[in-house]
């Protein structure tokens, strides 16, 4: 269980600097950023875990709205080419 814990917050904390890059001023940096939270936002054990210690996705302190209107935003970027 105490592993669990630990893939918890070290998720939480990728999550706390891919969020910084994604508002980045250079495209590049931006989109890769986006690509990263994508991928790390999918390992669902890790953001189950964290979900619960935070008192559920509510708990995120609003990091699950934001990441959604990211991943929104990647998407966007990829249809548009």
């Amino acid at each position: 269980m105490p592993q669990l814990k630990e893939k918890a917050v070290q998720w939480r904390k990728a999550l706390d600097v891919i969020l910084q890059w994604c508002f980045s001023h250079n495209f590049s940096v931006r989109l890769y950023a986006l690509l990263a939270l994508k991928r790390v936002w999918g390992l669902e054990g890790a953001r189950t875990e964290a979900e619960e210690g935070a008192g559920g996705a509510d708990g995120l302190g609003g990091l699950a709205t934001v990441v959604k209107a990211c991943l929104h935003q990647a998407e966007a970027m990829q249809s548009t080419g």
